[in-house]
């Protein structure tokens, strides 16, 4: 092989050494984020521009207990980074990389049934979803418990497996993120959209607005370890402790009292 062969040869490698190295660069630096995810419609069904997260207001939950967010939207707490965060600055934290979905070989990221396969298996009665609320909010849920309100209805698109396809309207987004589970790279994350007033207006008795409104069990994708530590610090919590309820007495005790 002449020279001047070995020469190109070692000219071509060198630069796709270096479009790799620049397409590494380029996916690194474009973020994702969960707060823009979504395809969304407007009233004459057009897709149009919107935000998944396009927040009024924000409620964080922990162990049945609203944390306090102050009128700024600045999270105050006992810990030491009480008042340095924002409500935009910790939803922040779910975002990620382009380049760490690649790695994953995980593309499919944006807002979606939780379960894909149909339709009919992410619906839900408006009972089932208030229980579930009422849940999360219990201090029977480990991890925080993000309530998010959004400034009007958006109209989100969503298709299943097969292509089937339905509108959900939300103004509400209600999703728990644990110690247990928290990551440093991209995972679902289950969550439930609904718009608050249709829900607490319908009933799944016969006649009282039953077939009204159904409600879906989504899902998203963003990372959750930073989230959960700059939590912990703002409220000084361990939020990897498992709760305990408080201890009664029996009516033994209280019978010998």
């Amino acid at each position: 092989m002449s020279n001047s062969v070995k020469n190109i040869i070692t000219i071509l490698i060198a630069a796709l050494a270096l479009a790799g190295i620049a397409t590494v660069i380029v996916m690194a630096s474009i973020t994702i984020e969960p707060a823009m995810y979504g395809k969304y419609l407007d009233a004459s069904g057009e897709v149009t521009t919107g935000s998944f997260m396009d927040y009024d207001a924000v409620n964080i939950y922990y162990w049945g207990e609203r944390l306090p967010v102050a009128m700024d939207n600045s999270l105050q707490g006992e810990g030491k980074d009480s008042g340095k965060y924002t409500i935009s600055d910790v939803l922040g934290k779910l975002n990620f990389s382009l380049f760490s979905t690649a790695i994953q070989f995980n593309y499919n990221f944006g807002v979606s049934f939780y379960d894909d396969s149909k339709i009919s298996n992410n619906q839900m009665s408006a009972s089932k979803l208030k229980s579930v609320i009422e849940e999360y909010k219990s201090v029977e849920t480990s991890g925080y418990v993000f309530e998010i309100s959004n400034k009007s209805v958006q109209n989100l698109e969503l298709s299943d497996f097969w292509g089937r396809k339905t509108v959900i309207q939300f103004d509400t987004i209600v999703f728990n993120v644990t110690a247990s589970s928290a990551s440093d790279w991209p995972s679902s994350i289950e969550a439930y959209i609904f718009v608050n007033e249709n829900l607490y207006s319908t009933s799944d008795m016969p006649g009282e607005n039953a077939s009204s409104y159904k409600y879906y069990r989504i899902k998203f994708y963003g990372k959750t370890a930073e989230l959960i530590s700059t939590l912990d610090g703002i409220y000084d919590i361990d939020s990897s402790l498992v709760y305990t309820p408080p201890e009664t007495p029996s009516e033994e005790g209280e019978e010998n009292a």
